[in-house]
């Protein structure tokens, strides 16, 4: 089962700081191997690199921020408060899914499945679904791995 979340903590001048956890509103996952399908019922999301066995995954979240905005404003004041840090917080599991790269054992019996480095983007195009495909039915509605390209570029 997949976990995730943003927490903002906010410190107002003379005011402590403030917890508020947003959960997104969609998320998917793409694959370079299957770049017309889409995930967006998988239950839970991957990231792999381009160079190994079953292609590069890609995944996708959208958050709704207006609800912890009006949360801060509420608190501290309309537009008293700014943002000190946020923490994306996630949990690993194997993916237990032949569509996946490390489903294979690995040395002294793990799991090949490693979390490692990953980078995240914001994107300024949210105009994408996350469909209702899964490992084992993709779909074809909804954010595609060739789809993605066109959704990364900044706008103007």
């Amino acid at each position: 089962m997949k976990f995730y979340a943003f927490c903002f903590l906010l410190v107002a001048a003379s005011a402590p700081g403030a917890v508020f956890t947003v959960n997104p509103l969609e998320d998917t996952f793409v694959s370079s191997a299957h770049p017309q399908s889409s995930y967006g019922l998988a239950g839970q999301l991957s990231v792999a690199a381009d160079a190994l066995a079953k292609g590069e995954f890609d995944s996708l979240m959208k958050f709704d921020l207006a609800p912890a905005v009006a949360n801060f404003n509420g608190v501290f004041g309309l537009g008293l408060w700014s943002i000190q840090s946020m923490t994306l917080t996630f949990t690993n599991s194997a993916p237990n899914n032949a569509l996946f790269n490390g489903n294979a054992s690995g040395p002294g019996g793990t799991n090949v499945n490693l979390s490692g480095q990953f980078t995240l983007r914001w994107m300024q195009n949210d105009g994408w679904v996350q469909g209702t495909g899964s490992p084992n039915a993709p779909g074809t509605a909804g954010i595609t791995f060739t789809a993605l390209p066109s959704l990364m570029m900044s706008a103007g």
